[in-house]
C-alpha cells in the first residue's frame, strides 16, 4: 500500500510540474513557481499519514527546471 502511495503522489507532482514547465511564459512565471511549491506542500501533506514525502533535493531540481525553461 505505501509503494502505491509513492507512486501515485510522485505522479501526480511529475505531472502538475511537467504542465508548469511547459506553459511557463515571461508572464506567468510567478504563478507556475507558486502553483508547484503548493502542489509540493499538499502532497507532503497527504503523504504524512504514511510517511511519504517528496525530497528536498528534488522539489529544488523541479523549481531549477521551470527557471531554465523559463529562461529558454
Amino acid at each position: 500500500m505505501t509503494n502505491d502511495m509513492v507512486k501515485l503522489l510522485l505522479r501526480s507532482f511529475n505531472n502538475e510540474c511537467d504542465y508548469c514547465v511547459g506553459s511557463v511564459k515571461f508572464n506567468n512565471f510567478h504563478a507556475n513557481l507558486k502553483r508547484i511549491e503548493k502542489s509540493y506542500y499538499a502532497i507532503t501533506k497527504l503523504g504524512e499519514t504514511t510517511s511519504v514525502r517528496i525530497a528536498p533535493d528534488y522539489f529544488s531540481s523541479k523549481l531549477r527546471e521551470l527557471e531554465l525553461a523559463f529562461e529558454y
